[in-house]
């Protein structure tokens, strides 16, 4: 589920996307996992140049204990991550009809628990709408 709001007068946007992800038991290896919760939210400013500088943070919590017999001598090895780290964009017009977006963010785990703590992650996205 998804949720944005604009607030154009200040050229602020907030986004928010919330998620649950479910699992099959891995028959070779006779683990469940738990089901998890994702949020992640977004709020960014926009500047009339084009750029735009903003924060995210972001969360995974499992909802229950993963079950088999690796997961019951782990004391269910449940797990949970928060993250937080900055957002930079750019959108421009490419001729008439065309747009270009670009962003670049990092969003490092601050604080995890049986999860992989990711630091040196980044992602960049660009797109082009003809």
């Amino acid at each position: 589920m998804a949720y944005t709001r604009l607030f154009p007068e200040h050229g602020l946007e907030f986004d928010a996307v919330a998620g649950l992800q479910f699992y099959t038991r891995n028959n070779a290896t006779d683990y469940q996992n738990a089901p998890l919760f994702t949020l992640d939210t977004m709020l960014l400013k926009r500047f009339g140049n084009g750029a735009g500088a903003g924060l995210i943070a972001g969360t995974t919590q499992q909802l229950g204990d993963d079950s088999g017999p690796l997961a019951d001598r782990l004391d269910g090895f449940r797990g949970h991550d928060w993250a937080l780290g900055p957002i930079v964009t750019y959108d421009t017009k490419i001729g008439a009809k065309s747009h270009l977006s670009m962003s670049l963010r990092w969003v490092p785990a601050i604080a995890s628990k049986n999860r992989l703590k990711s630091t040196s992650t980044f992602m960049g996205t660009a797109a082009i709408v003809f």
